[in-house]
């Protein structure tokens, strides 16, 4: 179990393959991961790499002031249908993009992000939505 904001940050920086693997597979407490978050916000965008993280941790990385974090939130899998409605709208285009790409993604939101004003957002929800199944786009 990583213990603390440190421990976290010398796993993410060391040269040894074992202690990067660590940083991606153990567990942490959410005040661990809100201390990287408060302390050291260059280091919020590696939280996302952990497979443990709850989807608390990634509600409030969706609300991050770097979109590189935000960006990171939208293609993960794992954020909630409340996340990604959220970032649909995000400042960032890439971060919609992200969205837009996102398997996840419900139909409806996709349908929306079609219309963006971003023209790569548009072309990819466009795209997505024509890989969907045809049950799948027809029931939403």
């Amino acid at each position: 179990m990583i213990e603390s904001a440190e421990e976290f940050i010398r796993l993410i920086d060391s040269s040894i393959e074992m202690d990067r693997r660590r940083a991606i597979t153990d567990e942490a407490s959410e005040s661990v991961w809100m201390d990287i978050v408060s302390r050291y916000p260059d280091y919020e965008i590696f939280i996302l790499q952990n497979e443990t993280i709850s989807k608390t941790t990634i509600s409030i990385l969706s609300r991050s002031q770097n979109w590189k974090t935000r960006h990171g939130v939208a293609k993960k899998r794992k954020s909630g249908i409340e996340i990604l409605i959220h970032l649909s709208s995000d400042e960032n285009p890439i971060v919609r993009q992200a969205i837009a790409s996102n398997q996840k993604t419900p139909y409806a939101i996709l349908k929306n992000l079609c219309l963006d004003t971003d023209d790569r957002v548009s072309r990819v929800a466009n795209y997505n939505i024509k890989l969907r199944p045809r049950q799948q786009t027809s029931d939403n």
